[in-house]
């Protein structure tokens, strides 16, 4: 795994250099976090974030003058999320629902008034657990100022590999699970694992959702189906040269990468 992401790390530096796609494109692109400040004990993939690093990167983020920041929302007529092209427009997301979210990301995001979206694994609220939300705190983390809450399904299956009943009753019973906890609507969806095909992306549209995100890097345009936007992940091992690479579009050529290997 660490060969394989220095060999990403050269690609991405490469394009940074001399491509086109290294540069800062008009669009939306939408960050993924997962953890920030804990020590999870089942983290193989980088997910954990530290604090110093987060807090440097949120600071990245809030002092460059061309990016706009908004919240992870399609209003009607998505178009007008477009419409000023001086300036990248980025969003700030989480997947699971982690506790350190509301306790350890939040405050960091509040300072510098930059608005998130977590998306949470409904059946996780009911674990008591010090890893992840509790149901009462994920009602104080969706009352805070620039906080909105998606789901991550219910029990975090990969949906794709799902008999089309049991599709429908991971979409729905989460997306009405939070929606009691919360006393707001969810129609938001974060697919599990990344993975998202057509008869996926119809059940979440029947479902409810309005809106869904993978985890397949790249920016996304006007014309991007709002079921399939895309990601750019963000690593523990990353440091400020990569995050910057990655924040400016160097890493969107990982997303072809993800295409073909089927990830």
């Amino acid at each position: 795994m660490a060969l394989k992401r220095s060999i990403f790390e050269m690609i991405s530096s490469a394009f940074d250099r001399f491509a086109t796609c290294g540069r800062k494109q008009a669009g939306i692109r939408i960050l993924l976090y997962h953890s920030v400040g804990a020590d999870l004990p089942h983290d193989t993939y980088g997910m954990g974030m530290s604090i110093e690093s987060f807090r440097e990167q949120i600071r990245i983020i809030a002092e460059d003058i061309r990016t706009e920041v908004i919240p992870l929302r399609i209003p009607e007529g998505c178009l007008s999320l477009f419409e000023n092209y001086d300036k990248v427009k980025l969003s700030v997301t989480f997947d699971d629902g982690y506790r350190d979210n509301l306790y350890t990301a939040a405050p960091v995001l509040m300072e510098w008034d930059i608005p998130f979206t977590v998306f949470v694994t409904a059946g996780y609220l009911r674990m008591n657990s010090s890893v992840y939300l509790s149901k009462e705190d994920l009602k104080e983390l969706s009352g805070l100022p620039g906080v909105t809450i998606g789901s991550h399904g219910m029990t975090h299956s990969r949906l794709t590999k799902l008999s089309d009943s049991d599709l429908v009753g991971e979409l729905s019973d989460s997306r009405s699970r939070i929606e009691d906890i919360i006393g707001k609507k969810v129609d938001m969806l974060s697919y599990p694992h990344g993975k998202v095909d057509r008869r996926v992306r119809d059940a979440a549209v029947k479902s409810g959702y309005s809106l869904g995100v993978g985890s397949r890097f790249g920016i996304n345009f006007a014309n991007t189906d709002p079921m399939f936007l895309r990601r750019t992940e963000i690593w523990t091992t990353d440091s400020e040269d990569v995050f910057r690479r990655k924040y400016s579009g160097a890493w969107d050529w990982y997303g072809y990468y993800q295409q073909l290997r089927g990830l």
